[in-house]
């Protein structure tokens, strides 16, 4: 054991790529502290075998403190952070890696509904993870543990309050992986990504006149699957599927839906994905709206309307 934890250790560490002054120091004290905890350990022997490189850049600009590169196998920090702050985001980052180990080739054809589900799902795993991870440097690096908790991060206290009322670890994560979905800032960030994204996707198809765009279902047993921690998953599939899971705003549906539905008149062959009809809908303050998928239908067609938009 203290064979194999010195091998990923090492693996990582030479993976670094390091260009000014300070960034090795600081990397290695990251690792250090990440193999002097279980979960920090268990990542990172997932990771190291992956081939994975790591960097630091500033990424000031685009407001985040880490990115996983898998096309390139590479996983990026922002050099504008402290140690402190980003020994966390090498975790969730590397958790990043280890997830997208596991996704299927043809990720990017999934339809648009599942597509939300599977984003949304990986990142609330990632953070549970990476919750789990800082909750143990609350003595291995307290620095990074106060650094954390004063932050803001709600997924935290949702952590430890189910680990002190249940003392089971699996309990907890799934308590920080449903508090994901109540934070605000984290939902409605990733769920704009994935909105460029669709819209990157839909374009690109119709220039080359490929009709194979989010056509790909995948079951919230099959997502769940894709969680880094070798077992079983930790939460209940059918969570996915609940309206604080499983939402979007209503103008956002519409506007999907009349995005796929001038793809498919544009390219031969292709059907336009109504999935997003199986999905909840929020309005503006985030309450969810009635469902059914053929009111969601005329709703759609009346906000497209509404916009002055052609269908």
């Amino acid at each position: 054991a203290i064979h194999a934890e010195r091998g990923s250790r090492d693996i990582i560490k030479n993976a670094l790529w390091a260009q000014k002054r300070g960034e090795r120091d600081a990397f290695d004290r990251m690792v250090d502290a990440a193999c002097r905890t279980a979960v920090g350990r268990e990542i990172l022997d997932k990771v190291a075998p992956l081939g994975y490189s790591f960097c630091f850049e500033n990424l000031s600009q685009q407001q985040i403190k880490g990115v996983c590169h898998s096309d390139r196998r590479q996983i990026v920090l922002n050099s504008a952070c402290r140690t402190e702050d980003l020994v966390t985001t090498l975790i969730h980052e590397a958790c990043h890696a280890v997830q997208y180990a596991s996704f299927p080739k043809d990720a990017s054809k999934l339809n648009a509904a599942d597509r939300f589900k599977t984003l949304r799902a990986v990142e609330a795993d990632a953070v549970a993870f990476e919750t789990a991870f800082t909750h143990e440097l609350k003595t291995v690096y307290p620095a990074a543990y106060r650094e954390k908790a004063a932050s803001g991060f709600p997924m935290l206290p949702a952590y430890e309050k189910e680990l002190e009322a249940s003392g089971d670890a699996g309990k907890a994560l799934e308590a920080s992986f449903r508090a994901w979905y109540g934070c605000v800032a984290y939902r409605d960030y990733y769920d704009r990504d994935n909105r460029e994204f669709i819209d990157y996707i839909l374009k690109g198809c119709t220039a080359e006149n490929d009709p194979t765009a989010f056509q790909i279902p995948v079951s919230s047993q099959e997502i769940l699957k894709i969680c880094p921690n070798g077992k079983r998953p930790y939460v209940d599939p059918g969570f996915l599927e609940t309206p604080a899971a499983f939402s979007i705003p209503a103008e956002d549906k519409a506007d999907i839906e009349r995005k796929m539905k001038i793809y498919a008149s544009s390219v031969k062959g292709a059907s336009a994905d109504m999935s997003v009809m199986r999905m909840y809908s929020r309005d503006r303050e985030g309450n969810i709206l009635p469902h059914s998928e053929k009111k969601e239908a005329a709703v759609a067609a009346f906000l497209i309307r509404g916009t002055g938009r052609r269908r």
